[in-house]
């Protein structure tokens, strides 16, 4: 691994009309490289990913469960998730129109 000796950069090898050349990225400097084979890597790590359950799930109370069921059997949760679509869409198209007028 060779560095700039402008700036001290990492050069990195291109090839270039048959020939390979170190190349800084930062300030452009640019050599021919010796007869060296030059092989880019990149090491890449993966990190397990690891679900871990312990106990119950929270329980939710039997107040609760019984506005759930009230509110999912009347169609109110469904008007709200619809309500909130339309303010969503309208917030969407508002934003459009300011855009258009910059």
């Amino acid at each position: 691994m060779k560095f700039c000796p402008k700036c001290g950069s990492v050069l990195i090898p291109v090839k270039e009309k048959g020939h390979v050349y170190l190349v800084c990225k930062k300030c452009g400097y640019k050599e021919l490289a010796a007869d060296e084979t030059y092989v880019e890597k990149t090491k890449v790590e993966r990190k397990k990913k690891i679900k871990e359950f312990t106990g119950e799930p929270p329980k939710e109370s039997e107040e609760e469960r019984e506005y759930v069921l009230e509110s999912f059997s009347s169609g109110e949760l469904d008007q709200e998730a619809e309500e909130e679509e339309e303010e969503e869409e309208e917030e969407e198209e508002d934003a459009y129109r300011r855009r258009e007028r910059a």
